[in-house]
């Protein structure tokens, strides 16, 4: 692994398995591993639809920008944005980026029965085309996600070593 990353976060839209696969990644590179929806989660102590059904979407992504303030200290993480993370704050501060490119008929599969996605919605297929542009350009490496796991991890080792 180079020493030129100090962290490596995924973006992405829901779905795409920036969660999942982080873990994965972090144990095979050695680094360690941080969910930015889960720490915002915990540091509120309530769900993230519960956050944006209480105290608004606004409040929200200024939760966002403090995780991304205390996060570019980081080192050797791999962090794992929310899908809007990308698109309302900048996340380069935190590490090198890598988009986890999933098709949206992918992610539609893997999202079918999670009830707890708050902007997974009748406007959701609009919303992937948007961040789409945006999540390339905010990108220092495009992968491919609609694979597995596995693969996925496989074809991150092959440009990262």
């Amino acid at each position: 692994m180079s020493e030129s990353f100090l962290n490596i976060v995924l973006i992405g839209f829901m779905g795409c398995g920036k969660s999942s696969l982080g873990k994965v990644l972090a144990k095979e590179i050695g680094f360690d591993f941080i969910d930015s929806d889960l720490e915002i989660a915990k540091s509120e102590n309530m769900a993230i639809a519960d956050i944006f059904k209480t105290k608004g979407e606004d409040y929200f992504r200024q939760l966002e920008k403090n995780f991304i303030l205390n996060a570019k200290n980081l080192n050797h993480y791999i962090i794992a944005t929310g899908g809007g993370m990308p698109i309302y704050a900048d996340i380069r501060e935190m590490g090198f980026s890598i988009f986890l490119d999933s098709s949206f008929e992918v992610i539609s599969h893997r999202l079918r029965s999670d009830h707890n996605r708050p902007l997974f919605d009748t406007q959701a297929h609009e919303r992937f085309i948007t961040r789409h542009p945006i999540y390339t350009k905010n990108a220092d490496l495009i992968i491919p996600a609609n694979g597995t796991i596995k693969e996925t991890l496989k074809l991150i080792l092959e440009k990262i070593k």
